[in-house]
């Protein structure tokens, strides 16, 4: 699961000279909370900076709503997207790990990193909203099935085990992940097929104790 598989490409943009009012009036138009501020350079989008509608709330006075109608008005005069947009934003590539990206998003507090290329510049925004859907498709849908969420230890071969407990059943692994939660791991298997449940029987037999079990039929 990398970047480039979830980024929305060819983001709505704007530039430097780009009035305040107008960049407002776009994250409203198009319902996003960031702009990239690019320069066009030799066919690529050279990222100047970031606007978020945090920073246009700023920019403005503090009884205006500047997402709302008629507060065009009530901008500064002159005020661009330059003059108040964060420079040199953290970026990511299209190729970087998702969970990569995540963590990075968590730990400095933000909500979308631009995405950029060698030959093209920005060809990209990866924001929250899309590590969510990222994470919900590892997941998988919920329309059938069992999901298990059991304890394991560090360095377990969690793949000889799920062959194990599965052979001779009439039954697919859908998705499984494994994820430190504070001093425990723990695994989440996903199964489909008449003998699913009969697989929850054979992990309690291997020692593994099951802490969470949802069925969906």
């Amino acid at each position: 699961m990398i970047v480039g598989m979830w980024m929305t490409r060819d983001p709505v943009t704007i530039e430097p000279q780009t009035p305040l009012a107008e960049a407002a009036h776009l994250m409203s138009q198009h319902k996003i909370r960031r702009l990239p501020v690019v320069c066009p350079t030799g066919g690529a989008l050279h990222l100047e900076g970031l606007v978020s509608a945090t920073d246009v709330y700023r920019a403005c006075p503090p009884d205006c709503n500047p997402f709302s109608p008629g507060a065009l008005e009530r901008f500064p005069a002159g005020l661009t997207a330059g003059q108040i947009m964060i420079r040199a934003p953290l970026t990511t590539t299209s190729g970087a790990p998702i969970e990569d990206v995540a963590m990075l998003m968590r730990d400095r507090k933000i909500g979308a990193l631009p995405v950029l290329n060698d030959q093209e510049g920005l060809i990209g925004v990866i924001t929250e909203s899309d590590i969510f859907r990222a994470f919900v498709g590892i997941l998988g849908d919920h329309s059938s099935g069992v999901r298990v969420t059991f304890k394991t230890s560090d360095g377990e071969d969690l793949f000889g085990l799920l062959a194990e407990v599965v052979r001779g059943r009439k039954v697919r692994v859908v998705s499984l992940i494994s994820s430190r939660h504070e001093n425990s791991v723990l695994s989440v298997v996903r199964l489909v097929g008449q003998d699913a449940e009969s697989v929850i029987d054979r992990l309690w037999s291997t020692g593994h104790q099951a802490l969470n079990v949802l069925r969906w039929s």
